[in-house]
């Protein structure tokens, strides 16, 4: 799996100069400032109305941490709320990959409302499951484990099954993750390292698609050796 991962990483940042792609990536970058700002006033007035409950402890920590629980709070929440709402752009980042790798191989977009779907269905999984798992993020490596393996776990299966459903029905699509499941961990993993870099991690929706249109690209490949 790794002579296939890294070849896709490098190919993806060696697009960043494709204009189409950057398109993507700029109009991202102006969604995600926008959606950041929202997610602070959302998670201050959220933890703010913590205290119309007389939770003790909660009081204590919006009133001590204040801002820095608002803004760890929203760092948190930031890359599935940025997935839902830039899902829909990713078509345009993965067929820009596609004509310049992979001319020869058919693919059609999925429709709108597949789109919409797939981005809001990955979007809101990250977030409620990070919530629920909120509690190990403040327990020292503990937090690093779990951020990584649930969000490593979510970006290799949905981000795929986006590419995927460019190439192949929604029942193929989704077995062949299933096939090869344990490779698309470690996918998602660098994918969720990419996410977390400050600032960088805001650009990195369209290189993440672009990732995964190589990644597709070599497991499929891969899969028909073995039938040869």
């Amino acid at each position: 799996m790794i002579v296939i991962l890294i070849p896709a990483l490098f190919k993806a940042f060696g697009q960043i100069d494709d204009p189409a792609l950057r398109r993507v990536m700029w109009r991202g970058l102006g969604y995600a400032a926008v959606l950041f700002a929202i997610l602070l006033v959302l998670c201050w007035w959220g933890l703010s109305a913590l205290t119309f409950f007389d939770i003790g402890w909660a009081d204590a920590l919006v009133t001590a941490f204040g801002g820095l629980a608002v803004a760890a709070l929203a760092v948190l929440l930031f890359p599935g709320a940025m997935i839902a709402v830039q899902g829909v752009l990713l078509d345009d980042a993965a067929e820009a990959v596609e004509k310049r790798h992979y001319p020869k191989v058919s693919a059609a977009a999925p429709t709108l409302a597949v789109s919409i779907w797939a981005s809001l269905r990955l979007g809101l999984a990250t977030v409620l499951l990070n919530l629920l798992v909120l509690p190990l993020y403040f327990i020292p490596l503990v937090n690093l484990v779990v951020f990584y393996s649930l969000n490593g776990y979510l970006y290799g299966r949905e981000y795929f099954e986006l590419v995927a459903l460019r190439r192949m029905p929604a029942e193929e699509a989704k077995a062949m993750r299933k096939r090869n499941s344990g490779g698309l961990f470690l996918a998602g993993l660098v994918s969720a390292g990419l996410f977390s870099i400050p600032i960088v991690g805001w650009f990195m929706p369209a290189v993440v698609a672009a990732f995964m249109v190589h990644v597709f690209e070599g497991l499929r490949r891969a899969e028909q050796s073995r039938l040869r």
